[in-house]
């Protein structure tokens, strides 16, 4: 089984904090092929590095993302680890006992009726956060494969003008919906996803600024997990200059914006599996010491690798 390994260093000084990538093997990266991984030579020994703890109330002048002050003199603590899964991964009342974060992945596909969204919502209780998955008529283009569980019927003629943040009536339309959606949910988190083919070239960099410079937040805040052939300068400037939060997985790359974190963790090693218990034991020593930590698990073991997360919370 491959080693996991929190692949990130936090560097402070008086006026910032930034992240830098950890030399690490790139087999222990996770999936994805090489020429898509981060380039890391062998023989370097990862490690994870924190300012000291009077240090780690950052300041609001920090690097990319949102400086988020209502958490700018917080101690890290277990309580601010909010941990979940990418969708519901069994019945509803099984799940909101469980856990008090998802995030809804039904939004990416279909957007879901306000009767079912009104339903979710009180079921879950009113210290249940949810977070919500950008629809796909924004992100993806029409040939993606998910698409195949759209519901609505989109004109031929207008195929063109859904997916990577294309500045169109559809894309704002769909951008409308997404909003309408997560405030039924009471969510105050969009995640938006990436397609394999949203390649970092100018037309995607120029859709990427026009999207995120010109719509409504309405006070939510953007996660962007951008692809793995993403370089990470850019990434980072992306994020600081549209007010975004780098959506990432510790396995792949650091978060390269400031804390809270929002970490999308698809497995351990080349397929996708069960973390070890060390492993999520790192993950709580790095996350017990920031402000507050979003942990959403999203590949095949999900459930029971964010029910041993807890376990070892308590």
């Amino acid at each position: 089984m491959a080693r996991t390994t929190w692949c990130a260093r936090a560097v402070s000084t008086p006026a910032s904090t930034h992240f830098q990538t950890v030399n690490t093997h790139p087999h222990d990266l996770g999936t994805g092929s090489p020429d898509t991984l981060p380039a890391h030579p062998r023989g370097c020994q990862p490690k994870f590095e924190l300012p000291q703890r009077e240090a780690v109330g950052y300041d609001v002048r920090l690097i990319a993302g949102v400086p988020w002050e209502r958490h700018a003199r917080h101690g890290g603590s277990l309580q601010m680890i909010k941990v979940g899964c990418c969708g519901f991964t069994e019945a509803r009342s099984k799940y909101f006992k469980k856990f008090n974060l998802v995030e809804v992945d039904q939004t990416f596909y279909q957007m879901p009726q306000p009767k079912t969204v009104q339903r979710w919502r009180q079921e879950a209780g009113r210290n249940f956060e949810f977070t919500v998955t950008a629809w796909q008529l924004i992100t993806h283009p029409p040939d993606s494969p998910s698409y195949e569980k759209l519901k609505e019927p989109l004109k031929p003629k207008k195929l063109r003008n859904y997916g990577s943040f294309q500045l169109t009536s559809e894309v704002l339309s769909a951008w409308d919906r997404t909003v309408h959606v997560a405030d039924a949910l009471g969510a105050r988190v969009i995640v938006f996803l990436s397609s394999p083919s949203f390649i970092p070239e100018k037309t995607h960099i120029d859709n990427l600024t026009k999207f995120f410079g010109s719509v409504e937040r309405h006070g939510l805040r953007m996660v962007w997990e951008p692809g793995r052939n993403w370089p990470e300068d850019l990434v980072m400037s992306l994020c600081r200059d549209l007010e975004l939060t780098h959506g990432a997985d510790l396995h792949v790359r650091p978060p390269l914006t400031a804390p809270p974190w929002y970490l999308r963790l698809h497995g351990q090693g080349d397929v996708g599996g069960r973390y070890t218990d060390k492993s999520l034991k790192d993950l709580l020593r790095v996350a017990k010491k920031l402000p507050e930590t979003y942990v959403l698990f999203c590949h095949d073991e999900m459930l029971a690798d964010a029910t041993r997360l807890k376990k070892l919370m308590k």
